[in-house]
């Protein structure tokens, strides 16, 4: 059984593929498409308008993944397969930068500018604490004096 994500998604790839011409839709195999039939969500209903272009819908993630591994692997030309995998790593390496510069542990606290003054008020804090020893302490401190010596 796949996931809700999954499933919801094969709704919207079998949409698309129904709107595909009858030579591309050939080329994918008959087993493919009952896998995607057969796995699609039964109430998951989608709102897909004929007249936008691909790039126009709002697909879920795991519907534009889905779509990618089927032009890859059934309607891409075999000469143009090196150009589509160049342009899908180049897109993964775009995606990998953006994250590394977001999420990048020397830049995380340069952007806080509530760190600094909240360190220095506790630090002023104790400067301003005078540590002052109990009696008690005292006296035992001064029989230990006695016996070190």
């Amino acid at each position: 059984m796949v996931s809700t994500g999954y499933s919801e998604a094969f709704v919207e790839v079998l949409a698309i593929l129904d709107n595909t011409p009858i030579e591309e839709k050939n080329s994918i195999p008959e087993k493919f498409m009952n896998f995607l039939k057969e796995n699609a969500s039964k109430t998951y209903k989608i709102a897909f308008d004929k007249n936008k272009q691909i790039e126009e819908l709002t697909l879920k993630k795991e519907t534009k993944a889905m779509l990618s591994v089927i032009y890859y692997n059934y309607l891409c030309p075999k000469d143009q397969k090196e150009e589509y995998v160049e342009i899908l790593n180049n897109n993964q390496t775009k995606f990998e930068e953006e994250l590394r510069e977001k999420y990048n542990p020397d830049n995380i606290f340069k952007n806080n500018t509530t760190a600094e003054p909240v360190h220095q008020q506790v630090k002023e804090e104790m400067a301003m604490t005078e540590y002052k020893e109990s009696f008690i302490t005292k006296i035992i401190n001064k029989i230990k004096a006695i016996f070190h010596k």
